[in-house]
């Protein structure tokens, strides 16, 4: 089965009105359950960034905000010896931590 998904850039939230953040959630989980058979119950809003009132609609909704304990900071340029310094230090069972796909990384 093949599926062709185009989703629109989805911005911070905060930026967003309610009414948009709401239509972002449901088309979203509409394709991962489609796609998987299963309905999502898990959120990680873009950038972490989310307002109370989009808290609220998670919630109504049916989704667990969840968000990062450890950010590595490798958006920001952070060479490898660092972010593996920051792991160390913030490491927990069950932590989750927050890598970039555009990072630039110093060796």
């Amino acid at each position: 089965m093949s599926f062709q998904i185009t989703l629109g850039i989805i911005r911070n939230f905060s930026i967003l009105y309610t009414s948009q953040v709401i239509q972002q959630l449901k088309s979203t989980n509409e394709i991962i359950e489609k796609v998987t058979g299963v309905k999502a119950t898990l959120i990680r809003p873009p950038y972490g960034d989310f307002t109370p009132a989009d808290a609220i609609v998670f919630e109504k909704l049916g989704f667990k905000n969840i968000l990062w304990s450890v950010d590595t900071l490798d958006w920001s340029g952070t060479s490898a010896e660092e972010i593996m310094m920051i792991l160390n230090r913030h490491k927990s069972p069950g932590g989750i931590v927050s890598c970039s796909t555009i990072s630039k990384i110093r060796n």
